[in-house]
């Protein structure tokens, strides 16, 4: 395992949380529990569990690929890949 992220890389990261969220299906929009994706204060991506790999994924060049991070209530650390493989975690 490699060395816990500081502060500092998990604010230059982007940091996944699950919330309800709204999604569209088709012409109607719903409310449904998923992930949401901040990146510099700012909502990057609202998704499934399943999309958001895939919307983080279109994001990964333009961003110049930051480290993927999830924090829980407790404070643990979990750090993914961009295929939402488990990299590191963090008590």
């Amino acid at each position: 395992m490699s060395e816990s992220p500081t502060q500092d890389d998990i604010n230059e990261g982007i940091v996944l949380e699950q919330a309800e969220i709204t999604l569209s299906r088709g012409f109607k929009t719903c409310k449904d529990w998923g992930y949401r994706a901040w990146y510099n204060r700012k909502i990057l991506a609202e998704t499934s569990y399943d999309g958001i790999w895939k919307a983080l994924k279109k994001h990964r060049e333009s961003l110049c690929s930051p480290r993927i991070f999830s924090v829980n209530d407790h404070g643990n650390v979990t750090e993914y890949s961009y295929t939402g493989k488990v990299l590191g975690e963090w008590v």
